[in-house]
This record gives structure tokens, C-alpha cells and sequence, in this order.
């Protein structure tokens, strides 16, 4: 009888350790607090963001160096990714947009890719409408490719890093096409 509990008591213990996992890491694309830009900027353009759908989930998706992809359980973004995504990008135009006029921006992800140790990667194509008269638009695309360091901290990072060049991008053309220019020839657009 003895001998029972104790196999019985071993097993729990066993089974218990095996369900035990990994605590959850949650990730975002905003800046820490002593990097956020500063409370009370001007209104910025009006932003919206659309992503994929395999990328358009709560835990964070890798890619491998076979180029598979891997949904990690334990890491994961503190809000839906393309809210993390049009607030980042917000956060990042807003205090810069003082010069400009009213806009409209739209960023279509095209790939947000995600490879540990290695690097970021965020290729979009996006439009900047300025509501001001007379009203003026433009199309561009940016592929923006940023080395990272190990750990998904550092992947998260270096999305950051490349929505900040994403912002910049924004910002250029908006200010060409302020100042009369070819709304057709993308400014500032990144390279992969």
C-alpha cells in the first residue's frame, strides 16, 4: 500500500513539473518611458495600420533560419499588433508633425518579419494624404531591415527602430508634398 502512494505521489509530482512552463513575457512596440516623446505634443496625422493576418495575433511569429515560421506561446504583445503598431508610429509623428497640415495615413504591412538574434524587418506601402488645400497625395513603400541582438527584448527593439525610419519616411514625403513637390518620387523611403 505504501508503495502505491508513493508511485502515485511521484507521478503528480512529475506531471505537475511537466505542465509548469514558462512564465509569459509580454512585449511592446512603444518606447520605454524615459524614451516616449513628450506629453502634450501637436496632434499628429491621423494614422491607420493594417498587418497581416499570420502576423495578426497575440504571441509573437519568428522565423527560422529554414524559413519556417514559429508561434512563440510564452512571448507575447502586451495589445493586439496592429494597435501596438499605429500607436508607435503616433507616438513617433505627432511631435514632429508641428509644421505640417492636417493628414491622413495609412500603412498596409506587407511583412513584419522576425528573426531572433538576427534582425527586424517591416516592409509597408503606405499613403500620406494632407487634408490642408490644396489637398495632396502620394503612395510610397518602405523596407526597413534592422540587425538585432539575442533575446526578444532586442527583437522588439529593433521593430521599434524600424518604425521610427517608417515615421521618418511619413514625415519627408509629407513635408515634399508641403512644399509643392512630386507627390510621384518618395522621399525619404528606406532601403531592405
Amino acid at each position: 500500500m505504501i508503495r502505491v502512494s508513493r508511485f502515485a505521489a511521484t507521478a503528480a509530482l512529475t506531471l505537475l513539473a511537466a505542465c509548469a512552463s514558462a512564465p509569459t513575457q509580454f512585449l511592446t512596440l512603444l518606447p520605454p518611458p524615459g524614451e516616449a516623446h513628450e506629453r502634450g505634443a501637436p496632434a499628429g496625422p491621423a494614422v491607420v495600420v493594417s498587418i497581416p493576418g499570420q502576423d495578426d495575433q497575440p504571441q509573437l511569429v519568428v522565423r527560422r533560419s529554414d524559413g519556417s515560421l514559429t508561434v512563440m506561446e510564452s512571448e507575447r504583445w502586451i495589445a493586439p499588433l496592429g494597435e501596438e503598431m499605429q500607436a508607435a508610429l503616433v507616438l513617433s509623428l505627432s511631435p514632429r508633425w508641428a509644421a505640417l497640415p492636417p493628414a491622413h495615413v495609412r500603412v498596409d504591412v506587407q511583412r513584419f518579419d522576425s528573426v531572433p538574434g538576427d534582425y527586424a524587418f517591416i516592409e509597408a506601402a503606405w499613403s500620406v494624404t494632407l487634408d490642408a488645400p490644396p489637398k495632396r497625395s502620394a503612395s510610397c513603400r518602405s523596407a526597413i531591415r534592422i540587425a538585432v541582438g539575442g533575446g526578444y527584448p532586442a527583437l522588439a527593439a529593433g521593430h521599434r527602430a524600424a518604425l521610427e525610419q517608417l515615421a521618418a519616411d511619413i514625415l519627408a514625403q509629407a513635408a515634399n508634398l508641403r512644399d509643392g513637390g512630386d507627390p510621384a518620387h518618395c522621399h525619404g523611403v528606406s532601403g531592405a
